[in-house]
């Protein structure tokens, strides 16, 4: 009910959580109501984990072969079975649990992922390079060197037609 309340009082035109918790009910609810939605490390408690079985379709980093053959046989059955409007996928260690190749970035695109973010493993594999500066369904982050190949964020669309800023940040913790 407080999230209600919340958003009912303070019409939000978007969400941001940057550095927080971030609750099941909150992101719920602003789906409910078409406010857009930014996440950049965002964290989770235990105990909201339980939370999140009610949101389906929700995917981490994808790690090496076991990682991207899930993708390859999970997300078109998700796509299918949860009615998802829109698939985004962390694939900077996808390639032997460091980097990405352009033949693995195709793998991913093919088994229905619309967007791929990527984080400090991106330069790992130089043959990605020519992938980050001509595909536009794939960022690096966005606090990295503008002169790094890559693009800093992308718009995708999702199945219902809706544009999706997508959008990667780095951050540094204990270093």
């Amino acid at each position: 009910r407080w999230v209600q309340r919340f958003l009912d009082h303070w019409e939000p035109n978007m969400a941001v959580w940057i550095e927080s918790e971030f609750w099941p009910n909150l992101l719920a609810q602003t789906t409910v109501r078409n406010i857009p939605t930014v996440l950049a490390n965002g964290r989770i408690s235990r105990k909201s984990v339980a939370n999140w079985r009610m949101i389906p379709g929700f995917i981490g980093d994808i790690v090496g072969r076991p990682g991207y053959r899930m993708v390859q046989h999970g997300v078109p059955h998700l796509r299918k079975q949860f009615n998802l409007d829109l698939v985004i996928a962390n694939g900077e260690n996808a390639a032997d649990g460091s980097g990405l190749t352009p033949k693995l970035y195709k793998k991913i695109v093919d088994a229905e992922v619309d967007a791929i973010t990527l984080g400090d493993h991106i330069y790992r594999r130089r043959e990605i390079y020519e992938v980050l500066d001509h595909k536009d369904n794939i960022v690096k982050p966005a606090n990295f060197p503008s002169t790094a190949p890559g693009k800093t964020h992308c718009v995708v669309s999702s199945i219902t037609g809706r544009q999706v800023a997508v959008i990667s940040i780095i951050g540094r913790v204990f270093m």
